[in-house]
Order: C-alpha cells, then sequence, then structure tokens
C-alpha cells in the first residue's frame, strides 16, 4: 500500500497559502512564522529598517562560549580608550591582551 504525505502552509496572517516559514527573534525569544509571499514582502519591508541599525549577534547555545564583543570593533574601540586611561597598554591595532579585557570586563 503506498502513501503519500503533504505538508502545507498556512498563512498565520491570511489564512490562505503559505509559501516560506520565516524565523525571528525580539526579546530574547525566537519565532517562527509561515507567510505568503505578499506578507513575506511586508513583514521583510517592516523590519528592514531595524536590522539596518542593528548589529548581528551570534546564536545562544547551552554551552559557555567565549564573548563574540572580543571581536566587535567598536567594542575593542571602548577597550583601547579606557586601558588608555587607565594606563594600561593596549596597541592601537591588533589583539588585546586577555589581561586588559579582563580588567575592562571587571570594571564594567
Amino acid at each position: 500500500m503506498a502513501r503519500q504525505i503533504s505538508e502545507v502552509l498556512i498563512d498565520d496572517i491570511d489564512g490562505g497559502n503559505a509559501s516560506v516559514s520565516v524565523q525571528f527573534a525580539y526579546a530574547g525569544k525566537s519565532y517562527e512564522i509561515d507567510l505568503n509571499k505578499r506578507n513575506a514582502k511586508k513583514f521583510d519591508d517592516v523590519i528592514k529598517p531595524w536590522i539596518t541599525a542593528g548589529r548581528r549577534v551570534a546564536a545562544k547555545s547551552g554551552t559557555a562560549r567565549k564573548s563574540t564583543t572580543t571581536s566587535d570593533p567598536a567594542y575593542l574601540a571602548q577597550v583601547r580608550a579606557w586601558a588608555k586611561e587607565n594606563g594600561l597598554s593596549a596597541s592601537a591595532r591588533g589583539r588585546i591582551a586577555q589581561q586588559t579585557l579582563d580588567a575592562y570586563k571587571a570594571a564594567h
């Protein structure tokens, strides 16, 4: 006996057929919504300014990971400025010593 199983996406906004599942996160919670092309375009248009103004962050996992801020140029500039103000060495370019990063984190 043959069996065929079909998955049909239903647009979560208007109840019609959906063509895409969209994943997004807000306020620390992840969501998924099924949308047709028109509603997906509306979603993209509305969220685009927020995405453009924001910054990407690494997904959280259950394991402890080193902070991704150590690769963020703005964060590193803050650390360098703080280190200079507090008499610690931090070169203008390249890696910052872990000891300096740890001192900055402890102070903030």
